[in-house]
Parts: structure tokens; C-alpha cells; sequence
């Protein structure tokens, strides 16, 4: 009982202790608001409104300052559209799209058309697609255009916006350079598919006389798709390193970005796993390992492996099975 009571009471004095400390970091945080509030105020000062911005990501007292400004002072009402789309609070959302419209009209800007079409782009594609058309026009080497390129693209479903890929990969291109420049030492999964989507620009015209180089270009933009973190870029970078197209074959390299592109979650791979285990490709045959892969796959809703399981499992007693799903089960676990 006594030590029941000591524990009570240093538990009551370490929250007592402990509560100031809170505090005052919320009041520093609110402080930081108000500085670049008054900053603004005195200087007029528009890197004092970014900070604003930032903040209103997540402060309603920055968002609340925004608001009632907004409507006699130009610039921050620009901000104020834009902090309402980033804002982590719905009701300030759905403020953002009229807001957007309004500071889009005022002052066109690149950053505010992409803003909009994302709005649009589940419920309206073609009005999406037509504002990042603006926004690529407005600025043709600003970050995000690659979404007009999608809008440009034979797999789109709209056809108002269709054009050619050469005029698509030509975007995409330009993105793809401008990513490389900002991302090169990080990872970037936005940068990644666009250079994914860049490789394969690279390939479309096989009859090229400059194939071979463009195939070589290809396969390096794909390996730094997958650095990114994204999962095709990695599986279409293992096919060339298990084929040597493009790159000098290696089988321990296209073996690991199988495995990239699977923990990326990738199914196809997890499969194609299974498959060079189960037929001994690139890999001394294991029937064990290729048994994990395709539970894997299944697990991930991966058809094609329900077959490929039920064909290796046919293979195995029920101790390697027991192995083999105790693997996978950790595997996945692991890789959430």
C-alpha cells in the first residue's frame, strides 16, 4: 500500500513538473504565429506569409488571421486560398475550392491551378485535366505538370485532352529533369513514377536509330524510380537485369530489386518471386521459398499465385508448409 501511494504521488508531481514544459511549447508555437503575424503586419513582407501558411497547416489561429484578412490585402488572400486547401482541419477544405477559383482568377499561378485540379480530378477530370493544362501553360517547368502529361496519355479516359505521347513525353521529360535536380540524394515516390513513366517515353519508338542509347537511358531512369521508392520502376528494373537489356546482366542485382519492388508492395513481383524459386531461375531451386512468395502474393491479392501456391504446396510435406507460412506470416508482418 505504501508503495502504491509513493507511486500515486511521484506520478501527480511528475505530471505537475511535466505540465508547465507543455504548456510552454504550445505558447512558443502560438508566439511563432503571432511574430510572423506582426511581421507581416509591419513589413509586408510575403516570406512572413508562407510562414503563416505553414503554420495554418495545423493552428487555427493562423488560418483565423488568414480569414479575416484576406478580403483587403491581395496577397494574403493567395495564401489564405492555399493554406485552406493544406490546412489538416476539413472545415477550413471546404473553403478552399470558392477561394481558389477567386485568387486563380486574380492572379493566375501555377501552384493554385495544380491546387484546383487536384480538387476536381475525382469528380470532374476533364475540368481537372483543363487546369493543369493552365497550369503548365503558365509555368512550363514547374513541379507537378507531369499530371497534364497523365491527362495527355492513351490509358486517360478523357478524350478532349488527348493528344500524342510525343507531346506527353515531352512533359514528362522536362519533369523527369527537374525531379533529378531536387531529389537526386532523397526519396521522392511523386519523383519516382515520373521517371518510371520517363523510361518508358524513352522506348516507345523501337525503330529508332538511337534504340540502343535511348534503352540504356531508359534503364537508368528506372533505377532511379525505384531509389524513389517506387514499386514498377523496381520490378521493370529487375526484367532488365535479368535479361541484360539495356544493362550488363546480374543476376544478385535483379534478384534484390525483385525484392525491392516486393516489399514496396508490389504482388507481381511477389509472384515472379515465387516463380524463380519454384523454377530455379537466376537461384538454386527451393520449393520452400517459392511456397513463401506466393503465399505472399495471395495474401496481397495476386490471382495468378492462388495457382502457383496450390501447385508447390502439392510438393512440400506439411513441415516445410509450416515453414514456409510461418515465413511468409513473418514477412508480412515485417513489411506492413
Amino acid at each position: 500500500m505504501e508503495a502504491l501511494k509513493f507511486l500515486f504521488g511521484f506520478l501527480t508531481a511528475s505530471i505537475f513538473l511535466l505540465n508547465p514544459i507543455f504548456v510552454t511549447a504550445q505558447e512558443r508555437y502560438a508566439h511563432r504565429v503571432l511574430e510572423a503575424i506582426k511581421n507581416y503586419e509591419l513589413k509586408k513582407d510575403v516570406m512572413q506569409l508562407q510562414s503563416i501558411r505553414i503554420f495554418g497547416r495545423d493552428n487555427e489561429l493562423a488560418l483565423d488571421w488568414l480569414e479575416k484578412n484576406m478580403d483587403h490585402d491581395e496577397d494574403v488572400f493567395h495564401i489564405a486560398a492555399l493554406a485552406f486547401s493544406e490546412a489538416s482541419l476539413q472545415k477550413w477544405n471546404s473553403r478552399a475550392e470558392i477561394t481558389l477559383l477567386k485568387s486563380l482568377k486574380l492572379k493566375p499561378n501555377q501552384y493554385t491551378a495544380l491546387k484546383l485540379g487536384y480538387i476536381y480530378l475525382e469528380t470532374d477530370k476533364p475540368k481537372a485535366c483543363g487546369l493543369f493544362k493552365q497550369a503548365n501553360d503558365i509555368d512550363p517547368t514547374g513541379l507537378g505538370n507531369e499530371q497534364y502529361a497523365f491527362c495527355l496519355m492513351p490509358a486517360f479516359d478523357d478524350r478532349i485532352h488527348r493528344k500524342s505521347d510525343a507531346e506527353a513525353c515531352k512533359i514528362i521529360n522536362m519533369m523527369a529533369t527537374e525531379y533529378w535536380k531536387l531529389f537526386e540524394t532523397s526519396s521522392h515516390w511523386e519523383a519516382g513514377r515520373v521517371y518510371f513513366l520517363n523510361a518508358d517515353c524513352l522506348t516507345k519508338n523501337k525503330a529508332s536509330p538511337a534504340f540502343s542509347e535511348n534503352l540504356k537511358e531508359s534503364v537508368e531512369w528506372l533505377r532511379r524510380g525505384m531509389i524513389n521508392g517506387h514499386e514498377y520502376s523496381a520490378f521493370y528494373y529487375a526484367e532488365h537485369l535479368e535479361g541484360g537489356l539495356g544493362i550488363l546482366r546480374d543476376v544478385k542485382k535483379s534478384i534484390e530489386a525483385y525484392k525491392t519492388a516486393a516489399s514496396l508492395g508490389l504482388n507481381l513481383a511477389q509472384n515472379r518471386l515465387g516463380v524463380i524459386y519454384a523454377e530455379g531461375v537466376m537461384v538454386p531451386r527451393n520449393l520452400i521459398e517459392a511456397y513463401k512468395w506466393f503465399l505472399i502474393a495471395t495474401a496481397n491479392g495476386y490471382e495468378p499465385a492462388k495457382d502457383n501456391r496450390i501447385r508447390a504446396e502439392s510438393r512440400l510435406s506439411r513441415v516445410e508448409i509450416r515453414s514456409a507460412e510461418s515465413s511468409a506470416k513473418q514477412w508480412l508482418k515485417e513489411n506492413k
